[in-house]
């Protein structure tokens, strides 16, 4: 698959915000807090319907412990482990590797590990059904984390921005009670949904087309 330069608006390192727990969000998995996808469990990427053309997409990991994955409804990739395990589920390492394990944690497949850092890597399902993995981040907005109670929700939005994007004025990524906005000036703001705090933005301005 080709490799693709990607930027992750991805709250959890930047704000201290916890995925939940145990569970695929959308397309995307992390090695922390650990997240996995469990059997008969698929998670799909499709820009069609806002008239983008990345997708649709969909990886599944399938009760006989194979893991599959579709692009526009035909057959992308297979880990080719079915019947190596039973209740096999993926994850991702803090190498970086896909990892399928099943038969309490055992592993029965891993993908190539690249990398010999240790840190938050992230497993995305990317536009053409591709899998890759990215982190350690290699840049942070320098606004600090804030913890305090938060009620963690189900519900995602799409919240990665890839180098081929072009995106226009306006939203550009929503997670839980986060939002990204290119406003008119051309400056980038982050901030949250409930009480409309700025925790971090570019401070440039100029005349948008």
């Amino acid at each position: 698959m080709a490799s693709r330069a990607i930027l992750i608006l991805s709250l959890c390192a930047t704000l201290g915000i916890l995925a939940p727990a145990c569970k695929a969000t959308e397309f995307v998995l992390y090695s922390n807090p650990a997240t996995v996808l469990v059997p008969g469990q698929n998670f799909s990427y499709d820009m069609t319907p806002i008239g983008l053309p990345y997708g649709p997409a969909d990886l599944v990991m399938q009760k006989d412990c194979n893991l599959v994955s579709h692009y526009k409804g035909e057959f992308s990739w297979a880990s080719n482990t079915s019947g190596a395990a039973d209740y096999c589920y993926l994850t991702v390492s803090n190498y970086g590797a896909a990892v399928i394990k099943g038969n309490y944690h055992y592993p029965v497949w891993t993908s190539p590990i690249t990398s010999n850092i240790s840190g938050d890597y992230v497993l995305i399902l990317q536009w053409n059904g591709g899998l890759a993995t990215y982190g350690p981040s290699i840049w942070s907005s320098t606004n600090k984390a804030e913890f305090g109670s938060i009620e963690i929700k189900n519900e995602t939005k799409d919240y990665v921005v890839y180098s081929y994007s072009v995106l226009p004025i306006g939203p550009i990524a929503t997670y839980k009670d986060f939002h990204l906005v290119l406003e008119d000036s051309c400056n980038l703001v982050l901030r949250r949904t409930d009480s409309g705090k700025v925790l971090w933005q570019t401070n440039k301005y100029s005349d948008c087309p």
